[in-house]
């Protein structure tokens, strides 16, 4: 079964799989219809040259006849990861500061916009920029997105510390 590499116009790789009689120059002429404008150019790959973790499948391109990942694009991708997952914490935050500021408790609206501040910065993470290589940079946005403050884990972490106190 071969495997054809399309180079597109905006940097990125489409994979094509020819399979049976199919002949690789009248389905890459399809394609070509399919996505006009698009189409740089063409190889035939090995899928054992193709990288094995496809997290960054979106960054990959072809360096001579080997599949690479293009470490800005895939920096690119982690940060979206990143930015997804900061999506998902902040209306949490947003209801925290809402409750600190209609108690007036400027400690807590202090913490609080910390704490917004740090899921603002986290795409600015360093580790991130110094990732050499897809194995580090993976590890590294699984670290930052691992890492942001989630709002009702410290609201249940809170609760349990004034239980204790509480008791004590």
């Amino acid at each position: 079964m071969k495997l054809i590499a399309i180079t597109r116009a905006d940097g990125g790789l489409s994979l094509m799989r020819i399979i049976g009689d199919a002949l690789a120059a009248d389905e890459i002429e399809k394609w070509k219809t399919t996505a006009p404008g698009q189409y740089i150019s063409h190889i035939e790959v090995d899928e054992e040259n193709l990288p094995q973790d496809r997290a960054f499948r979106d960054a990959w391109m072809l360096t001579g006849d080997q599949v690479q990942i293009d470490m800005e694009r895939a920096r690119e991708i982690a940060k979206q990861c990143v930015r997804q997952r900061r999506r998902e914490l902040f209306p949490d935050w947003d209801v925290e500061w809402m409750k600190a500021q209609e108690s007036g408790d400027a400690a807590r609206m202090a913490a609080v916009a910390a704490v917004r501040q740090t899921l603002r910065d986290a795409t600015d993470d360093s580790r991130l920029t110094a990732a050499a290589d897809p194995d580090a940079l993976k590890a590294a946005a699984l670290a930052v997105i691992t890492e942001l403050p989630d709002a009702m884990e410290q609201a249940d972490a809170a609760e349990a510390a004034d239980a204790v106190s509480a008791t004590l």
